[in-house]
């Protein structure tokens, strides 16, 4: 296991003999499970599990630990148990980041504490620093409780991958102690669990669940940038703004996607849906009667200014009005129906979903008022 472009598939080809694909470029080429062809070591016959890392450029996060924990399942109900883990992390990185703590943490989890003594954590890419540096870097791995340090305490084994001598060293520990279970394996077949009540799925969620509150703060960020950019009437601000709420508003479905595969929980009533474009930000929900009403009565108090705005504008600008009623069209139907390319975001989101429809009115209205002369 482990992210990436750490070596786990360069190094079951070196001492295997096999031909799995190498990735040469940011794309993962490790997309699902996949074994080695048998060799042996000291008369041992020996089969290596290739797994994808939780940073794989095709597949979400829930995805991979899917196929992982499927694999393992089946293995499990039919009578095979692993000897060990090898866990890959290059002694080339100058720290610990991110993407590799959550291949790491969810390894653990994996594994489960009693299956410790059967892991090892193999540092690789030592011909890219020199002696002194990866050394520096094995001692803190070995002193600090938030790098190696617990699980080492716990029996498993920190080695360096350098060729095929130091690969054959590694399996070999493996030889000196017996095949176990995983906790993953106890949690999905003997407790019966699904995939998303287990200790890594948990992990998982709430690695989710973090990244959910960033984007919701980002898009908070966003909507009073855009608000202002509006009320200045700064056309171009607006634009550069709805297109990073976009990207925005994707990632954020994609996180929703994500949670989903995380848990067994139904879709709860008042779901918002946010479309990002034209006026700026857009929201309607779904079952959550008292809000709908309440943006309803709003809607049809623009309607009036509507009215008002178009009696009074000159003909130079009746195209600009008429383009806003599109807007408050749009804005009706949304709040009436739901449109399909619409994103559901999580309940978490809600209260800014109505902030997010609230100022779509408030836009429209600001808008309209330009066009309205006393008279």
């Amino acid at each position: 296991m482990g992210g990436s472009g750490t070596g786990k598939s360069t190094f079951i080809n070196l001492i295997s003999g096999d031909r799995l694909r190498v990735g040469e470029t940011l794309e993962s080429c490790t997309e699902d499970v996949a074994l080695s062809l048998p060799f042996s070591i000291d008369g041992q016959r020996i089969r290596l599990v290739d797994t994808p890392g939780f940073d794989d450029t095709s597949k979400s996060d829930a995805e991979i630990l899917s196929v992982i924990v499927q694999f393992l399942a089946e293995e499990y109900k039919n009578g095979r148990r692993l000897h060990g883990v090898i866990f890959l992390h290059r002694i080339s990185d100058v720290r610990m980041g991110g993407v590799s703590r959550r291949n790491f943490t969810i390894c653990q989890k994996l594994c489960g504490v009693d299956f410790f003594h059967n892991v090892v954590i193999a540092t690789t890419r030592w011909d890219e620093v020199d002696l002194r540096t990866g050394e520096a870097r094995e001692r803190e791995f070995r002193a600090k409780p938030d790098l190696f340090k617990p699980l080492l305490d716990a029996g498993a084994k920190l080695m360096r991958h350098c060729d095929f001598d130091s690969a054959q060293e590694i399996l070999r520990t493996f030889l000196k102690v017996g095949p176990l279970p995983l906790l993953v394996q106890i949690e999905l077949v003997d407790r019966g669990l699904d995939m998303a009540d287990t200790e890594a799925g948990l992990e998982l969620r709430r690695h989710v669940m973090k990244q959910n509150q960033r984007a919701e703060k980002e898009m908070n960020d966003l909507l009073d940038e855009l608000k202002e950019a509006a009320l200045a009437n700064d056309t171009a601000g607006q634009k550069i703004l709805e297109q990073e709420c976009e990207e925005l508003r994707q990632k954020m479905s994609l996180l929703h996607s994500e949670a989903k595969k995380l848990s067994r929980d139904p879709e709860p009533a008042g779901t918002p849906f946010v479309q990002v474009g034209g006026v700026g930000a857009v929201i309607t929900t779904v079952g959550g009667g008292g809000e709908r009403e309440e943006i309803g009565k709003k809607i049809e108090e623009l309607e009036g200014r509507f009215l008002e705005a178009l009696n009074h504008c000159e003909d130079s600008n009746r195209a600009q009005v008429t383009a806003l009623q599109h807007d408050l069209d749009r804005l009706k139907e949304q709040r009436l129906t739901g449109s399909p390319n619409q994103m559901p975001v999580n309940q978490s989101w809600y209260s800014l979903g109505k902030e997010m429809m609230n100022f779509a009115v408030d836009t429209i209205s600001v808008s309209l008022s330009r066009f309205i002369r006393p008279r």
